[in-house]
């Protein structure tokens, strides 16, 4: 104890003198420059660089003030910021330190022509200027969006020898990533090695990360797909070959797996994690094992094979092996990745719930979407609702502890220890009522949201609740809820919806066209609509083979092979949209539809359509087989009723 007490003194006493000699130079003036030449004052170091520090004598102004560059995370100094330019006499600056200290002002004024123009001098003068210097005109381009000064000022520099800094390169790569120079990657890595610079782990990630969102926004068969990926490996290999005595980490690696990971590329993203757990040595983290199962759900939700969905989910459990080898603990994003690959199987998802109170993961708005949807997939209804009335009780709870000031250790983390209820989550929960047809829990959920939860129904809550309406055979409640769709949603033409309200119908195609012309109706009134050219790949808002194919199966429903026809006829009379196969092929859909329905109450019907329908049914055939015209792009025709 003694010993701790006069270490405090010793360091009091220290503090004293130390402030005893602050006091003494702010009265005396620069008392270092007098009795230690050699020594730069504290002052002076802040003011330029260190090539430009000299001695200040008493009496003369102060030397212009700027930030202190500051060390970042990789223990280097960052890009000071910018400050008050010096103000010169009007013949000019009078030494070599106020031209070098002119470079820093152009640069700092957003001048780097002419800031470069004059280190070129100051070079032919035999004057040497530092990195810093080189590193705040490239920071102006970068300022003014100008990608190709960035690259000619790392070409400076590696032509007069000047060595590039990481901060030099972390400032180069975010230029050429913010300006989506993807091309120019390679191009700087090679002259910041010419220059015999270094690059550290952050600039290597900006590099990598500006190759990988130029792949993402390319398509699959895009000629220069293989040359930025190749880029991308070549900059890995550089990075290997220039690290030195500074070893990389998972960081580096991430975002170059995530490309492949958003592409559902497995092999890419396992050639990219070998290459950090062998190659470089490097243990990965919970963000590269986030990044392989987010690959393997996206190729899991692709495919419907059940050879390789069998294979993604044994991969999945190579992957939690390896993350229980490396000792690295999952987190809510992991859970929601397992969460994703989980179909028909209740002890599964039972058993991830029971992880996430093992490990103590903090739930967030992810894990808790999973959940639903998992719940969802799985047809469980009641289940998934359960999951939101205990986020619906907790924040109630948490509220109500609010509102009366009764706050405690649990009361005070209650409202950030659970994720906020959103739109999603409710219509995860419609989306399992949809599955399984629960129209009574969808249609309170319906009602419930805007006064329970504050969020008002959008489209996809409409449309999941009207196709378990439908599900149920209750056509007066689907009629009413897509009534209120039409009141409440400014989006009235909407053809899922639309879509859900014509199969919602049984053995009435009469309110079908009535669904399907106020749809037409509505696509009039909207300056871009047209119907979609292509017949396999359909996907524009205003597809119109969908709800057409709707219309076609609730005449299956009613066995009218006949009606079936006259809709058919319609639409290529009209030209909205192709006719194939597949619409006759969806009549018969229906047609089973409505044989099951009867088997199910109890009706002996052996023959699923009657002997006098066989030339319609024909003749339907023989109209979806037939080649229809080129459909119209924003013109339905004043009217479209089948007479």
């Amino acid at each position: 104890m003694s010993l701790l007490f006069s270490s405090a003194a010793a360091y009091s006493s220290a503090r004293g003198q130390r402030q005893a000699l602050a006091r003494v130079s702010c009265c005396h003036g620069s008392w270092r420059s007098e009795r230690a030449p050699h020594l730069p004052s504290a002052a002076t170091s802040r003011v330029q660089p260190r090539a430009a520090r000299l001695p200040w004598r008493m009496g003369t102004d102060a030397p212009p003030r700027s930030a202190e560059p500051a060390p970042d995370w990789d223990g280097h100094q960052t890009l000071p910021r910018s400050h008050k330019s010096p103000s010169f006499p009007p013949d000019g600056p009078e030494s070599t330190s106020d031209e070098r200290t002119r470079v820093l002002a152009l640069a700092n004024e957003n001048e780097p022509e002419r800031a470069l123009a004059l280190c070129t001098t100051l070079y032919q003068r035999g004057v040497a200027v530092d990195t810093h210097a080189y590193t705040s005109i490239l920071n102006a381009y970068r300022h003014r969006g100008d990608a190709d000064g960035v690259v000619h000022v790392l070409g400076v520099m590696a032509a007069r020898g000047v060595p590039a800094s990481d901060v030099t390169a972390l400032l180069a790569f975010r230029a050429l990533r913010d300006a989506r120079r993807a091309d120019a990657v390679v191009r700087a890595v090679q002259l910041i090695e010419s220059s015999g610079g270094t690059i550290g782990l952050r600039g290597w990630s900006n590099a990598l990360s500006c190759l990988a969102e130029r792949i993402r926004s390319l398509p699959a068969s895009h000629p220069d797909l293989d040359t930025y990926t190749k880029a991308g490996w070549t900059v890995l290999a550089r990075m290997q070959r220039m690290r030195q005595h500074r070893k990389p980490n998972a960081y580096v690696f991430n975002s170059w797996m995530a490309m492949y990971a958003s592409r559902g590329d497995w092999d890419g993203a396992m050639a990219v994690f070998g290459a950090m757990v062998a190659g470089a040595r490097v243990c990965p983290d919970v963000v590269s094992y986030n990044i392989l199962f987010e690959c393997l759900a996206r190729r899991f939700a692709r495919t419907r094979v059940p050879a390789e969905r069998d294979a993604c989910r044994k991969l999945e459990a190579a992957l939690v092996e390896s993350m229980r080898l490396h000792g690295i603990e999952p987190d809510a994003r992991t859970l929601s990745a397992q969460l994703r690959l989980v179909e028909h199987d209740l002890h599964a998802v039972r058993a991830i719930e029971r992880r996430a109170l093992w490990y103590g993961v903090r739930l967030d708005s992810f894990y808790v979407n999973a959940l639903i949807d998992a719940y969802a997939r799985i047809g469980e209804p009641a289940v998934a609702a359960t999951v939101l009335e205990r986020l619906a009780v907790h924040h109630d709870q948490c509220q109500a502890a609010a509102a009366q000031g009764r706050f405690s250790a649990e009361t005070a983390a209650c409202p950030t220890a659970l994720p906020p209820i959103t739109a999603y989550a409710l219509n995860g929960v419609l989306k399992a009522c949809a599955r399984t047809g629960d129209a009574e829990r969808a249609w309170k959920l319906v009602q419930g949201m805007e006064e329970r939860f504050g969020i008002q129904p959008d489209a996809i809550s409409f449309t999941c609740a009207i196709t378990a309406a439908g599900k149920a055979y209750a056509t007066t409640l689907a009629r009413h809820l897509y009534e209120q769709a039409r009141e409440r949603l400014s989006d009235k033409a909407n053809v899922r919806l639309a879509t859900a309200a014509i199969l919602a119908e049984h053995e009435d195609p009469e309110p079908a066209i009535r669904v399907f012309e106020r749809l037409l109706r509505d696509a009039e009134k909207l300056p871009s609509a047209g119907a979609s050219l292509s017949g396999s790949s359909a996907s524009g808002s205003m597809d119109l083979r969908v709800p057409v194919q709707a219309l076609v199966r609730v005449c299956g429903r009613a066995r009218a092979p006949a009606r079936a026809r006259e809709i058919i006829l319609a639409v290529k009379r009209r030209r909205l949209c192709f006719i194939d196969l597949t619409y006759y092929q969806s009549f018969m859909k229906g047609v089973q539809e409505s044989q099951e329905r009867r088997r199910k109450q109890g009706i002996r019907d052996l023959t699923p359509l009657s002997p006098l329908s066989a030339p319609s049914l024909y003749l339907l055939k023989l109209e979806c087989t037939a080649l229809g015209d080129t459909p119209k792009i924003g013109n339905y025709g004043s009217s479209w009723t089948i007479r």
